[in-house]
């Protein structure tokens, strides 16, 4: 009985359109549409009866120097911010002078890096630019952060100290400034030291024995 209902085909909603005698007014206004309209009227209401009470209970007498420079453009406030507009010429003279500025300061940051260059150039030529320390150098090898850019490398420069001044001048500059021999721990003197170690750990040594044999041990490497 109810899926016959189901079948059956609904009556199809159609709205009363505008009687031929009204067309001229336009579409037949509906319910939605009245809402709409009413509501609007009733905002443009409220808003029209608060300023009629600002405008009831303002004061005659008040009065503000703004008001004198203030105006509105189609109905909005417009408030100046103080710019004045400059002419065409002075602001051509403007540019000119922000112009010369840059270049002033150009000229004198390129000065500034034509000094340098020129300094460092006489650097390299004269080979005092020194060179970075190399890992093998000692201590008393001087060294600089700048590496050099030249093809040969640059001779280091050294202060020696002699008590006599004929020696320095009669002596070979590559015997003064060899570089002092490194002593190097052998492999064996190692293992005699490892096994030394652990033999002290296992057995406890009487140590005026142990002196003894460190003494003899100097000697006979001597």
């Amino acid at each position: 009985m109810v899926a016959g209902k189901l079948d059956l085909q609904k009556r199809q909603h159609r709205e009363r359109a505008q009687p031929l005698k009204r067309q001229r007014l336009g579409l037949l206004e509906k319910h939605a549409d009245y809402v709409k309209r009413a509501r609007d009227f009733h905002s443009k209401e409220d808003r029209i009866k608060k300023l009629r009470e600002k405008a009831a209970g303002r004061n005659k007498d008040e009065f503000y120097f703004g008001m004198i420079k203030a105006r509105t453009s189609k109905g909005v406030h417009m408030q100046s911010r103080g710019n004045e507009v400059l002419s065409n010429d002075l602001v051509k003279v403007l540019k000119t002078q922000d112009a010369g500025y840059i270049r002033t300061h150009k000229a004198i940051e390129q000065s500034r890096v034509d000094r340098l260059q020129q300094r460092i150039n006489s650097l390299i030529e004269t080979g005092v630019v020194p060179a970075a320390m190399d890992e093998d150098a000692d201590e008393w090898d001087s060294f600089d952060a700048v590496p050099s850019t030249s093809a040969t490398p640059p001779a280091r420069q050294h202060i020696l100290f002699c008590s006599n001044l004929d020696i320095v001048r009669s002596a070979d500059p590559s015997t003064l400034l060899s570089k002092r021999p490194r002593t190097s721990v052998s492999s064996e003197t190692a293992s005699a030291r490892r096994s030394r170690k652990g033999k002290a750990k296992a057995d406890p040594v009487d140590p005026a024995i142990a002196a003894a044999e460190e003494a003899s041990r100097e000697a006979a490497t001597a």
